[in-house]
C-alpha cells in the first residue's frame, strides 16, 4: 500500500484546520446575551457609510442622563423615539414602538437632511450637533437665571450686575447645553472687561501631546 506524507503546513491542513474552527466557534462560542451580561456595549448595522452616527448613538446610549432626558421631556417627539428605539436596542430593552427603528430612519426624520444622507460618510461632530438642533428645535424657550455673578470676585460683582440682569435663555437645557463666562483682563493694568455670557453646545478641549521622559532610560 502507498501512502503519501502530508505536511503540517500544506494547504489542506490549513483549510481544515480554518474550517474545524469557525465550526467550533459558531456551535460554541459566546452567544451574543453573554457579550451583554459581561458588560460589553450593543452594536450597530452599519447601512452604507452611517458609522459617523452609530458612533454617536452608541455614545448617547451610555449616558443615563441624556436617556431620562429624552424620557422626561421629548418622550412624544418623533426623533426622540426613533432615538430611544436605537437605544433599548442597543441596551437590549423593549422597544416603544412597533417596528424596531434604524439610524437610516433617524437621519430621514431630523430636520436638517440636505446634508445628512444614509450612504454617505458625515462628521460625527457635526451630526451630533444637528441632532440636538432637531430634539430642541420645538421646544418653549424658557428663561433661567444661574447667577454667574455670585460666581465672581466681590469688585466683578457690581460690573456683572448690570450686563447680567437677562441672562440668555436656555431651551429646556439638555445635558450638552450650558452658558459660558468670559472674561478679559490686562496683564499689565490689571484692568478688566465686563463679563459676557455665551451659550454653548459642546467644548472643545484640547489634548496635551504626550511626553516621553528620559529619565528611566
Amino acid at each position: 500500500m502507498l501512502t503519501l506524507p502530508i505536511s503540517l503546513s500544506s494547504p489542506v491542513v490549513i483549510s481544515v484546520s480554518i474550517l474545524t474552527a469557525i465550526g467550533a466557534y459558531v456551535l460554541f462560542g459566546p452567544e451574543p446575551q453573554d457579550r451583554r451580561k459581561r458588560g460589553y456595549p450593543g452594536g450597530l448595522i452599519n447601512y452604507g457609510n452611517n458609522c459617523f452616527a452609530n458612533a454617536i448613538v452608541q455614545c448617547l446610549a451610555s449616558s443615563s442622563i441624556f436617556i431620562r432626558w429624552l424620557e422626561e421631556h421629548l418622550k412624544n417627539k418623533t426623533v426622540a423615539k426613533i432615538l430611544l428605539d436605537l437605544i433599548k436596542s442597543i441596551n437590549d430593552q423593549s422597544l416603544s414602538c412597533s417596528q424596531e427603528s434604524t439610524v437610516a430612519t433617524l437621519i430621514d426624520h431630523m430636520r436638517q437632511p440636505k446634508w445628512l444622507s444614509p450612504f454617505e460618510q458625515q462628521d460625527s461632530h457635526e451630526f451630533l450637533l444637528s441632532l440636538i438642533n432637531s430634539l430642541t428645535s420645538t421646544q418653549i424657550i424658557q428663561t433661567k437665571q444661574f447667577g454667574f455673578a455670585s460666581c465672581l470676585d466681590t469688585d466683578e460683582q457690581d460690573i456683572s450686575k448690570t450686563i447680567m440682569i437677562n441672562e440668555s435663555p436656555l431651551i429646556n437645557p439638555h445635558p450638552f447645553q450650558g452658558l459660558q463666562a468670559t472674561q478679559l483682563q490686562c496683564t499689565e493694568c490689571k484692568h478688566k472687561n465686563p463679563v459676557s455670557v455665551s451659550l454653548f453646545e459642546t467644548l472643545s478641549l484640547t489634548i496635551p501631546e504626550r511626553q516621553v521622559s528620559n529619565a528611566g532610560v
